[in-house]
């Protein structure tokens, strides 16, 4: 439970430091973020595995890059479930994935204990 709520805190952050970053990306307020972030989170467990196997075959022609564009979709899904949460096309929805992704692994990298060697 604890790992949930510190990937929900990470994605909050991460989503309220896209919409201060991108033009496109709206949030209201950062409880509008957490909000998107677990809804993200819910749509990411239960839609974002059938997804996945049903665009297995794309994904792997693109190495993998048109996870990005799924990850946009679910963006663009969240925009749709969440009031005050913002987006206003397909491909910022896109380049917000990109950011999101490049954003929640810096901040996991930064928040996550150092491993002690023996």
């Amino acid at each position: 439970m604890a790992k949930f709520v510190n990937r929900w805190i990470v994605n909050s952050i991460s989503i309220y430091v896209i919409a201060w970053l991108f033009e496109g990306v709206a949030v209201k307020g950062f409880a509008t973020a957490m909000s998107a972030a677990l809804m993200l989170s819910v749509l990411n467990m239960l839609i974002r595995p059938v997804l996945i196997v049903l665009t297995l075959p794309i994904n792997i022609m693109t190495l993998g890059i048109f996870t990005f564009i799924l990850n946009g979709f679910m963006l663009k899904a969240v925009d749709f479930f969440v009031g005050g949460f913002m987006i206003d096309s397909f491909a910022t929805a896109v380049l917000a994935s990109v950011m999101l992704t490049f954003l929640n692994m810096a901040i996991t990298g930064m928040t996550k204990p150092e491993r002690r060697r023996r």
